[in-house]
């Protein structure tokens, strides 16, 4: 217990220090954060919400009201200040990380005797275990473990940078499922209402809460059948009733549209639509969930080798995250078939319905995985263990050829596609990647080989290469979090961020107080200008598009990749009534190498005056 307390302080230390020291005034990149400050001035300035960044005021009905009603607590304290906001969020990252270890503690510690080793059954636990066994110092070691490395993994770090709210979600969610792992126990029923009460709590924060209550249900159903029978039975049935009842309120109450509730009036059209295709976006979304849980922002950074991997999928029309993908991927399904072969079934069965119920939101996003992503790492770490002892078992000539197929032989046929398509030779950054992704995989193969040796001195020199990778990677993660200034300050580095705000700036310098701008970032120019918008009309009608932006007086046609609705939508209502827009400003959007790929531009209507009244 005295080594789980010294990693988990270990983890906290590095992720406040990491945290804290890249605090920054710098609005992180997407509209997102924009509304929620927005929110929560309207909050301090009137009592209720509204979207200040839109013309008119209209009253927030699509968000969930907690997140803003916190910042506005803080604002009352502290003013529009950003890098406040961001220290709230490092907060509750560090609270995330204890509530990842207590839940993992007792989930890892949960055992279905009938999933147990022989002479290790029920009797030798006694009546009061059998179902439940209280955390040991294996399972709470191995939690503390798992928790330091969800600290350190740059998606964590990154999350506890924005003004969003995965990361308290994340807190939430994980301290109810450490409460629904403890239902077993002595005083059960206690931890099942803590559950129920802690979700009904972060659905108030976002509507992916019923997501977890579904996993819930699904995890409980699938124990009433597995587990017929044994200990524990009616308090199982409670359970197998409670959640599923759960979710179907938490659904009717989405699609209800309540304000006050849960604030998203569009889930139900949105859920409609998706039902009905439900093959095509579960695969499309799947693929993209898979690559962004496995992606090099989300886990470790650049492993392995990403510069020159990415060169090679590419050359190869795959996805640039198909190594870690196929590397990851593999690992943690068998770590999932490891947990459930011990009888610890609630870590892959919450994580597979959680992640399959996302296939049903209309665009995704690596920190949705932030709330099950200690989840996934306890199949990850699982199924690398269950490798180890695999091969640890071998001798070394198998040992070796074990580590070369399952770690290297992927990067191997990559470096050798990329060479025979006669690409150029990796930069000096790609190089010091190199060293990165090398010194990982060189301190794995020591550390694996002084496992098979007996106790001795190569044992304790494996400790080396292990403290030299955490060390190596936590300098990557640092210039993930802390490095990310460009001419706008910290954002992400797709093209076309730094020219909208470029743009934005330009509105600002010549427009007058009441002007309003039309743009598909409605709240970012707010943010930076303090006008208000129109969002673009998503209409191909001419006419139609004509009215909606009647009462602007400014226009941005961004160059974003995410979204490219001004392209598609707002430039050809521009480009077709010249007599009344003009041109002033184009700004080039360039890729990651500096060359031109596009352009955003700023429109201004001639006579400077838009219709009064409101906007269709």
């Amino acid at each position: 217990m005295r080594r789980s307390a010294l990693l988990l302080a270990l983890g906290l230390a590095l992720a406040a220090a990491i945290g804290f020291a890249g605090l920054n005034p710098h609005l992180p990149g997407g509209g997102d954060n924009a509304e929620y400050i927005a929110q929560a001035e309207a909050l301090v300035q009137s009592g209720h919400r509204a979207n200040l960044h839109l013309a008119g005021d209209p009253q927030e009905t699509f968000r969930p009201p907690l997140y803003p009603y916190l910042l506005s607590g803080l604002m009352r304290l502290c003013g529009r200040n950003v890098a406040a906001f961001k220290a709230a969020n490092v907060a509750f990252a560090l609270g995330a990380i204890l509530a990842a270890w207590w839940f993992l503690a007792a989930a890892l510690g949960m055992r279905d005797p009938r999933a147990m080793p022989s002479g290790q059954d029920a009797r030798g636990l006694g009546r009061a275990t059998a179902v439940a066994p209280p955390v040991g110092p294996e399972a709470s070691g191995e939690a503390a473990w798992l928790a330091l490395w969800f600290a350190l993994t740059p998606l964590t770090l990154y999350c506890a940078h924005d003004v969003l709210t995965d990361v308290p979600f994340a807190l939430l969610t994980l301290l109810a499922l450490g409460c629904a792992a403890r239902w077993e126990r002595p005083h059960g029923p206690r931890w099942l209402v803590a559950s129920v009460a802690l979700l009904l709590l972060a659905m108030t924060l976002r509507t992916a809460a019923l997501f977890v209550a579904g996993a819930l249900a699904v995890y409980f159903l699938l124990e009433l059948v597995l587990r017929r029978g044994g200990e524990g039975g009616r308090r199982r049935w409670i359970a197998a009733a409670v959640f599923p009842l759960l979710t179907v309120a938490l659904l009717i109450g989405s699609m209800s549209g309540s304000q006050t509730y849960t604030g998203d009036a569009r889930l139900s059209g949105r859920l409609t639509d998706l039902a009905l295709r439900i093959g095509y976006q579960g695969l499309r979304y799947g693929i993209l969930l898979a690559g962004e849980a496995v992606s090099h922002d989300t886990l470790f950074p650049y492993f392995p080798l990403p510069p020159l991997t990415m060169r090679a999928c590419h050359a190869l029309k795959l996805s640039a995250h198909a190594p870690g993908l196929l590397l990851i991927g593999a690992t943690s399904v068998w770590g999932a078939v490891a947990l459930w072969r011990r009888g610890v079934r609630l870590v892959p069965v919450v994580w597979l319905s959680y992640m399959g119920a996302l296939l049903l939101w209309p665009f995704v996003d690596a920190r949705f995985h932030l709330p099950v992503l200690p989840l996934f790492l306890a199949m990850t770490g699982a199924g690398a263990r269950a490798i180890v002892e695999k091969a640890s078992r071998q001798p070394p000539p198998a040992l070796l050829g074990t580590l070369f197929a399952v770690l290297l032989l992927p990067t191997v046929c990559l470096i050798g596609a990329v060479l025979a398509l006669g690409d150029p030779l990796p930069s000096f950054m790609t190089g010091f990647d190199w060293a990165v992704g090398g010194t990982m995989l060189a301190g794995l193969l020591i550390w694996i080989v002084a496992r098979s040796a007996p106790p001795s001195l190569p044992r304790r020199l494996a400790a080396l290469p292990v403290i030299l990778v955490l060390g190596l990677a936590l300098l990557r993660t640092t210039d993930l979090n802390l490095v990310r200034e460009h001419r706008w300050g910290p954002t992400p580095a797709e093209p076309g961020w730094p020219e909208f705000h470029e743009a934005a700036l330009a509105v600002r310098e010549r427009a007058a107080p009441d002007d309003v701008v039309v743009s598909a970032k409605t709240s970012l120019v707010w943010f930076w200008t303090g006008l208000k918008g129109l969002p673009v009309p998503e209409t191909s009608d001419l006419a139609e598009g004509q009215k909606r932006i009647a009462r602007a007086q400014w226009a941005i046609v961004d160059d974003l990749f995410e979204e490219r609705v001004g392209q598609q939508f707002l430039y050809p209502l521009l480009a077709s009534d010249e007599k009344r827009w003009e041109l002033v400003r184009q700004i080039p959007t360039l890729d990651a190498d500096g060359q031109p790929m596009g352009q955003t531009l700023v429109y201004r209507r001639r006579d400077g005056h838009g219709t009064s009244g409101p906007s269709p």
